[in-house]
């Protein structure tokens, strides 16, 4: 969405979008700042990576001013545009580009010609996309009108339509010579039968001696004629010629039609072939429909004209910056419409997305307006182009909608079956505040207060998400929830997603990662079964104590063995999930004990409710229960977001460290005992 909206302003040549993306938590907000440096691709050629030197992201992150500090560390944050917007950077970063771009275009001599052979080779790769989709709709046209003419199997019917023409052309020809020879017989009759032919006895030999000369020469596929008259004869022998020249014609006018369709389509099948050879395809062009070349459009037109749209907004940073110079610093710390504006849109240029939180967002675009003699604080409503939310699943309205008086339109992804958002008000407070605003009249309240918690705009119950579905016009499958669903699923091993399809998803992901091989040290679904004791704290929580003391064990058996395989460090290849907070400080204590950093920064391993992993990934996931035979584990079955998201953390393996009674006693239409069927599918799962 970002790279493409990127790209038309380029080739439109107008200013950059403003697209914001923004979340609740930190974890949704650096996934996707993390997918910005690393899920762009440097390419290769002259073209590759930035011609801007110290670039190392197509995103930028806003964290809380009190966090600016260690995130600049990592991310690009406001510091990062405060260093490039300087003469100091300017100036290198000037002469990094001209020497790129002298190699891309060795004619070139300034950043505009740059800019401009940009633009144009910008606009013909767009346009090899504008052939293939026009080559593509001429080519169906073609074969459209082939099937409407000669049907599905039109190649067999073409060939039918041919060989019945030269059997009615055959046919023709025969009743030709057989007329011919009936007017040379007529010619040679004797006069005198002719003469006498009132005379019934005469008239019978006449008939007789014609019918004697029509047996040696009739066609046998034809009935003899019946006429009682030598003339009656000759018009059914002309009535049959005439029949066979309209068969004929009418015939000859469907192969010229079918011809002149079958020298269209392979007109536009060449065409179609010459338009696809950018493609580097592998196979026949007529073999390929739109589907496939659209994909393969991805790698060899799209990512090209995503990296000449990247120089293009580069270039004209840098035009921009030439002229800011001399005001730079008078206009650095100006917070009005005509500066903010501006500086938002050449930022743009160089990351198409800046990244923030609902509870940050607001505040970098707050304005100050002239009000009188002072200044009052205003904001940038409707500037950005577009706002993504991501993990709107867990995105409280009220959080949000500041946020999306900020943007015109709004690509809102998450999902309904994980997290919920953790509402802070009850419905008596939240009626309240709805009343007092005027939302809520008359003596049916409750009921049109059910209406907003049903369209999820309820402070108590709601989501931006549960909003969004509510409102999109795009309902692609009755049997799931409104707007477009993302089919395709990439990050597990099928054996893991498959337990997320039958839970929550019925059986519509579609598996893309493949099976684990059965070489694999470690099985895709694995227990390990312990005798443990839930413990109630005296906070309400609950914690198992053997269960911590096993999984801290396990992780310092094989922690040399899984280094080994990932070639990483323990605490990113391993993650653990609970239900309990006790249970979450349980796991901390025995791991530390036992050698292994637990903790939230880079170098801990991380260990958390379900709210700690939403949105992560790691190879392997470790989920502790805590519950035990003596007490019953139905929290778990309380909603199936809670095992559908911590199974869907694990990329390679999922394992559940606990008392297995607590499964294999659970019903099987629940999340527990749907997962046990899972675990014990195979003798391989124990560990």
């Amino acid at each position: 969405m970002v790279a493409s909206l990127w790209a038309k302003a380029a080739l439109a040549e107008s200013e950059p979008p403003v697209i914001v993306a923004a979340s609740t938590n930190n974890q949704a907000v650096t996934n996707i700042i993390n997918a910005f440096g690393k899920d762009f691709a440097r390419g290769s050629g002259v073209f590759a990576g930035r011609w801007l030197p110290d670039i190392a992201s197509f995103g930028a992150y806003f964290p809380a001013r009190g966090k600016e500090k260690t995130a600049a560390e990592k991310y690009q944050t406001r510091s990062f545009f405060e260093q490039v917007e300087s003469d100091e950077y300017f100036y290198h970063a000037q002469m990094a580009y001209l020497q790129a771009a002298a190699n891309a275009f060795p004619a070139i001599s300034s950043v505009q010609e740059a800019v401009n052979a940009l633009h144009q080779a910008l606009q013909k790769e767009v346009l090899k996309l504008r052939d293939i989709e026009n080559a593509w709709a001429h080519l169906s046209r073609a074969r459209n009108a082939m099937k409407k003419a000669l049907g599905d199997n039109y190649q067999e019917a073409l060939i039918q339509i041919r060989q019945e023409y030269k059997a009615t052309e055959t046919e023709k020809e025969k009743i030709d010579t057989l007329l011919d020879e009936w007017e040379n017989y007529r010619a040679k009759e004797s006069l005198l039968y002719a003469f006498f032919s009132w005379l019934p006895p005469v008239a019978k030999k006449r008939l007789r001696l014609a019918r004697l000369f029509l047996k040696t020469i009739w066609p046998t596929i034809y009935a003899e004629p019946q006429g009682q008259s030598l003339d009656a004869i000759e018009a059914e022998i002309k009535n049959l010629a005439a029949q066979l020249q309209q068969q004929l014609a009418a015939q000859a006018q469907l192969l010229a039609r079918g011809e002149e369709l079958k020298q269209a389509l392979q007109q536009r099948l060449k065409e179609w072939q010459t338009v696809l050879q950018p493609l580097k395809l592998d196979k026949p062009a007529a073999e390929c429909d739109l589907q496939e070349c659209d994909a393969r459009a991805d790698t060899q037109i799209r990512f090209k004209i995503f990296q000449l749209a990247t120089h293009y907004w580069e270039g004209r940073w840098l035009m921009e910056m030439e002229a800011l110079l001399p005001e730079l610093e008078k206009k650095k710390n100006k917070k009005g419409r005509k500066t903010l504006e501006p500086r938002w849109r050449r930022r743009m240029k160089l990351t198409p997305c800046i990244v923030s939180t609902f509870f940050m967002l607001p505040s970098e675009m707050e304005v100050s307006r002239r009000d009188g003699d002072t200044f009052s604080a205003d904001y940038l409503y409707d500037f950005a182009d577009l706002l993504i939310v991501d993990e709107a699943g867990q995105v409280r309205p009220e959080i949000a909608g500041a946020s999306f008086a900020l943007a015109q339109k709004a690509l809102v992804i998450g999902d309904t079956l994980q997290i919920a958002p953790i509402w802070s008000l009850p419905p008596a407070v939240d009626v309240g505040n709805m009343r007092q605003a005027g939302l809520l009249a008359g003596n049916n309240d409750s009921e049109q207060y059910q209406v907003l918690c049903e369209l999820g705009k309820s402070v108590a119950s709601g989501s931006v998400m549960q909003i969004a579905q509510t409102r999109s016009r795009y309902h692609y499958d009755p049997q799931l929830a409104r707007g477009m669903f993302l089919y395709e699923h990439r990050r597990c091993f099928d054996e893991i997603i498959a337990y997320c399809n039958a839970l929550c998803y019925k059986d519509k992901l579609q598996p893309k990662r493949g099976k684990k091989s059965a070489m694999d040290a470690l099985p895709a679904m694995g227990y390990l079964h312990i005798a443990g004791h839930c413990q109630q704290t005296d906070g309400g929580s609950r914690r198992n104590q053997e269960e911590a003391e096993a999984i801290a064990a396990w992780l310092v058996a094989q922690r040399d063995m899984l280094e080994a395989i990932y070639e990483l460090p323990l605490q990113q290849i391993v993650g653990m999930v609970t239900p309990f907070g006790a249970q979450v400080r349980a796991i901390g204590k025995a791991c530390r004990e036992k050698g292994i950093a637990v903790g939230q920064g880079e170098n801990s391993m991380t260990v958390g409710t379900i709210h700690a992993l939403q949105g992560a990934e790691r190879p392997l996931i470790i989920f502790s229960p805590v519950y035990s035979k003596d007490a019953d584990g139905a929290f778990m079955d309380s909603s199936p977001s809670m095992l559908n998201v911590a199974v869907s953390r694990a990329k390679d393996s999922f394992f559940v460290f606990g008392d297995m009674e607590v499964f294999k006693n659970a019903p099987k239409s629940t999340p527990r005992g749907l997962l046990a069927q899972f675990l014990f599918r195979k003798g391989g799962n124990a560990l």
